[in-house]
C-alpha cells in the first residue's frame, strides 16, 4: 500500500513538472508511466507480447517487465525529466496495418528512442519488421527468414542437434527440455547488419535479445548466441549483467564465434595464453576485456571457460553467478578479486591440454586419409538447392556456388576446412601455432588425416571438385 501511494505521488509530481495538463492519449500515458517506472505502463503493452516475452520463465533482477529490457528510456534521462531538468516530446509515424512508430526525444539534449506500437499497444520492433517474413519451424526454434536463398533446412537440423548437446552438458531437465520444445526459441535470420539494426537498434552480425529470448543474426547457424540463451535458461533467475570474460567465454567455449567453431577458437585461446600474448588474468576487468581485440579476448575467455566446464557443473554455475550482478559492482572486479586456486587449476589444465584432433598427421581407425595436390571441395550426392552460401561468396567473390558443402583450403602452413552450408570454419591447423613445424607436403602432394566425425557424411559419399578460377 505504501509503495502504491509513493508511486502515485511521484507520478503526479512528474506530470506537473513536464506538462501543463494530465496525460490524455495512450502514448502520453505510456511515456508518463515509463519515465516514472510505474507498473501501470503494462496496461499499454501488448498482452500477447508480454506473454511471449515471459514464455521461458527467465527472470532478471529488478526487471519486473521483461519486454522493457533494452527497450526503455535511459535511467539518467528519466532522472533528469523527473527532476525538471529536461522536458520531452514524441512524434508518431503512422505505419500500415495499424502499426505506429513513436519517436521519443528530449528538448535541449540530443537523445531519442524509437518505440513500436500496434493498436496503441507497445510491441517489439521485430513484430513489425518481420511481419511478412517466411516462417519455418524446427524442434527447438521458430524461424523468421527474410531472404530464403541464404538459409537452408540443414541449418535447422544443426541448430536442433546443438541444443540437444548443450542441454546435456548443462544437465537441463527433461521437463525444461520439453518447455523449450513447446515454447520455441525465436530465430530471426537477417540478410545483413542493416536489418539487424532495424530490429535491435544496433548494427552487428548477430545478437541474443534478452527481452524476447530471440536470436537476431546474419549467421544461419549462430551457436554462440544460442549458448547465451541456454545458460540463462538453465539459471532461470539471474542478474542482468555478467562479467564479459565469463559470459562471452561460455558462448565461445560451447558455440564458437563469428563463423569459427568452438574447437578452432579454444585452440587459438590455448596458443595465446601459452605464448603470453596477453595476460589472461587482466581480462577479468571489464574495461580491459572491451579494450582488447575480440580476436584475442574471446578465444582466451573461451579456453578459460572450457576449463571451468570441465569441473562439476554446479561449481561452474556457482562461479558464473558469483560474478554476475550490478554493473557498477562488476566494474570493480579484477584478477585479485578471483580465488587464486582457479588460476592455478587453469594453468595446470593447460599443461595437459590437447588441441582438437579434427586434423592430424597420423592414421587411425577414426580418420580419413586426404591426399591432394591442391585445395578442393566436397559435395553431397544430393546437394542443397537454391542456396547461396555467404561464406562461399566471401571466399570466391563473383563465382557461382553449385551446392558444394565443404571447402578444404590448403597450403604448406595452414589447413582450413569450411562447412559452406553453415558458413563455419569447422577445423583448422596452423603451423605457426606449433612449436615444431609439421611437414605434410611431399612430392607435390599434401597428405593429412581428418577425424571422421568432422563430416556429416561418409567421405565415400562425397564428390571431389576443384576451384574453377574462371568466373
Amino acid at each position: 500500500m505504501g509503495k502504491t501511494i509513493f508511486a502515485t505521488i511521484l507520478f503526479l509530481i512528474f506530470i506537473s513538472s513536464v506538462s501543463s495538463s494530465k496525460p490524455s492519449t495512450p502514448y502520453e500515458f505510456f511515456f508518463s508511466y515509463l519515465i516514472s517506472d510505474d507498473e501501470r505502463v503494462s496496461d499499454f503493452i501488448s498482452s500477447d507480447e508480454q506473454s511471449f516475452s515471459e514464455r521461458f520463465d527467465i527472470h532478471y533482477d529488478n526487471k519486473k517487465i521483461k519486454l522493457l529490457i533494452g527497450y526503455d528510456i535511459d535511467k539518467e534521462i528519466k532522472d533528469k525529466i523527473l527532476s525538471g531538468e529536461l522536458k520531452f516530446s514524441f512524434k508518431e509515424e503512422k505505419l500500415e496495418d495499424d502499426f505506429s512508430k513513436v519517436v521519443f526525444f528530449t528538448e535541449g539534449l540530443i537523445y531519442q528512442k524509437e518505440f513500436y506500437f500496434q493498436s496503441s499497444k507497445l510491441i517489439s520492433p521485430a513484430k513489425y519488421y518481420t511481419r511478412s517474413w517466411k516462417k519455418l519451424q524446427g524442434k527447438y526454434f521458430n524461424y523468421l527468414v527474410n531472404d530464403e536463398k541464404l538459409f537452408n533446412v540443414y541449418c535447422i537440423q544443426r541448430l536442433d542437434s546443438y541444443v540437444d548437446k548443450i542441454i546435456s552438458k548443462l544437465k537441463i531437465s527433461e521437463t525444461e527440455k520439453t518447455q523449450i520444445e513447446n515454447q520455441k526459441i525465436l530465430y530471426i535470420f537477417c540478410k545483413d547488419a542493416a536489418e539487424i539494426k532495424q530490429i535491435t537498434g544496433y548494427s552487428s552480425r548477430g545478437q541474443f535479445i534478452l527481452n524476447t529470448d530471440a536470436i537476431v543474426t546474419t549467421y544461419p547457424c549462430h551457436f554462440h548466441e544460442v549458448s547465451h540463451f541456454l545458460i540463462n535458461f538453465k539459471l532461470k533467475s539471474l542478474p542482468l549483467y555478467t562479467l564479459p570474460f565469463l559470459q562471452e567465454g561460455f558462448a565461445v567455449a560451447t558455440g564458437g564465434r563469428g563463423g569459427q567453431s568452438s574447437d578452432v577458437l579454444n585452440d587459438i585461446g590455448y596458443y595465446l595464453v601459452q605464448n603470453n600474448i596477453v595476460d589472461y588474468k587482466s581480462l577479468f576487468k571489464i574495461e580491459n576485456f572491451k579494450a582488447e581485440d575480440a580476436s584475442i579476448s574471446y578465444p582466451i575467455a573461451g579456453v578459460f571457460s572450457k576449463y571451468l566446464l570441465s569441473k562439476n557443473p554446479d561449481e561452474y554455475f556457482s562461479f558464473y553467478k558469483k560474478y554476475s550482478g550490478n554493473i557498477e559492482a562488476l566494474r570493480t572486479i579484477k584478477s585479485e578479486s578471483i580465488d587464486a586456486k582457479f588460476f592455478e587449476e587453469f594453468e595446470q589444465y593447460l599443461k595437459n591440454y590437447k588441441t582438437n584432433s579434427s586434423i592430424s598427421f597420423e592414421k587411425s581407425d577414426n580418420t580419413y586419409e586426404i591426399i591432394t595436390r591442391k585445395s578442393f571441395f566436397l559435395t553431397p550426392e544430393n546437394p542443397t538447392q537454391n542456396y547461396e552460401s555467404i561464406k562461399f561468396d566471401e571466399l570466391f567473390k563473383g563465382r557461382e556456388c553449385k551446392g558444394e558443402k565443404y571447402y578444404f583450403a590448403i597450403d604448406t602452413n595452414e589447413i582450413n576446412i569450411y562447412n559452406l552450408y553453415s558458413n563455419e570454419l569447422i577445423a583448422s591447423f596452423v603451423n605457426s601455432f606449433n612449436r615444431n613445424t609439421v611437414k605434410y607436403f611431399y612430392n607435390n602432394e599434401f597428405t593429412f588425416y581428418i577425424n571422421k566425425s568432422l563430416l556429416d557424411e561418409s567421405l565415400t559419399d562425397l564428390k571431389y571438385s576443384y576451384i574453377n578460377y574462371e568466373k
